[in-house]
């Protein structure tokens, strides 16, 4: 699916990296956050995260060892975006079942789906 919203997806790619190369972007839960280090907002037309889940969990560098099969990049255009997208994200994976739902759900709807409601759920009062 493109969505025309990605300007240079090389400078994306490369930013991910380089955020990677400073520490791994994987949490708990079998999560990792790919995002890069800066934000640019000449990277794209709006901020966005996409999600994807791997069919066989890796070892992506979680401190705990064990692997990981939920990833997040999230792509901001400025640096506020940038942090609340983050901090929600981290409380919807820590403060719920989000993350075995995602793991259970049978595909990129019922995913998006999920992530609405884990949102509206959890997070319902606050506004942002």
């Amino acid at each position: 699916l493109k969505t025309g919203m990605l300007y240079d997806d090389v400078l994306l790619q490369q930013a991910v990296e380089d955020r990677e190369a400073v520490a791994s972007p994987a949490v708990s839960e079998g999560a990792a956050f790919l995002h890069a280090r800066y934000h640019d907002p000449y990277t794209s037309s709006d901020s966005f995260i996409v999600l994807g889940r791997a069919v066989h969990p890796v070892f992506f560098g979680e401190a705990d060892g064990k692997p990981t099969d939920l990833f997040f990049l999230i792509c901001c255009v400025d640096d506020v975006m940038h942090l609340h997208v983050l901090a929600r994200l981290c409380l919807l994976i820590h403060g719920t079942g989000l993350a075995q739902q995602l793991r259970e759900a049978a595909g990129p709807e019922e995913m998006y789906q999920l992530l609405v409601a884990a949102e509206e759920q959890f997070l319902g009062g606050i506004q942002g």
